[in-house]
């Protein structure tokens, strides 16, 4: 529910570089991990979801557009501030692949890697 920016800069005053290297890493982790058992609720989810979906034709049409268009939308979900969980969420509930769900998820990592050089260029910037 929270950017992970805000505890970026939260970070930044607990320490020293190394210390505010680790926070982020375990942000990281924890957006990561966060996403995949996202991923995993959905496929709980899958039954419900899927006789919901069939029942109304107006949804059916569009199952396999977020199949086709998965890659890029979980690329785009990574890196952006689109609601990260929800995609996983919907990845899980369509059984989206889960080890290409799992390589595509892997560009959240460069978000975080690039959001916290900008925060920390920041705050030499602010000094």
């Amino acid at each position: 529910l929270f950017p992970p920016e805000l505890f970026m800069y939260w970070s930044l005053n607990l320490g020293d570089t190394g210390v505010y290297i680790l926070n982020v890493a375990f942000f990281t982790l924890v957006s990561l991990l966060a996403g995949h058992l996202a991923y995993f609720i959905g496929r709980l989810l899958y039954k419900n979801f899927s006789e919901k979906i069939y029942k109304r034709n107006f949804f059916i049409k569009y199952i396999p557009w977020v199949q086709k268009l998965g890659p890029p939308l979980i690329i785009i979900a990574a890196m952006t501030t689109l609601p990260w969980s929800t995609i996983c969420l919907i990845m899980g509930a369509i059984r989206f692949d889960y080890g290409k769900f799992t390589l595509y998820s892997i560009s959240r990592i460069i978000r975080f890697v690039l959001y916290a050089y900008l925060v920390f260029g920041s705050k030499i910037l602010f000094l």
